[in-house]
């Protein structure tokens, strides 16, 4: 693992470096910064047929149904809801 300051080059903590490691939920917490960056937390997403057809979904969501920006990044980091 290792944690650079980007801005000044300078490495504030190493461990390992260069071992590899799976990226496990990576994916998920760029689509959250991602989302953070362009939906406030107060809005609501409507759901639609593309995401209410996802396979094992855990959330069970239906298409027009309102859901929170707030309550899907919960379900998707907390609760590991691939559907959020």
């Amino acid at each position: 693992m290792l944690v650079e300051d980007l801005d000044t080059g300078q490495v504030l903590f190493a461990k390992q470096p260069n071992h590899r490691r799976p990226i496990a939920s990576l994916t998920k917490l760029m689509t959250a910064l991602l989302v953070l960056r362009h939906d406030p937390l107060g809005a609501a997403l409507a759901m639609n047929e593309r995401v209410a057809k996802q396979p094992l979904s855990s959330l069970q969501l239906k298409v027009g149904e309102r859901v929170g920006v707030r309550a899907l990044l919960y379900a998707a980091l907390l609760q590991s809801s691939n559907d959020a």
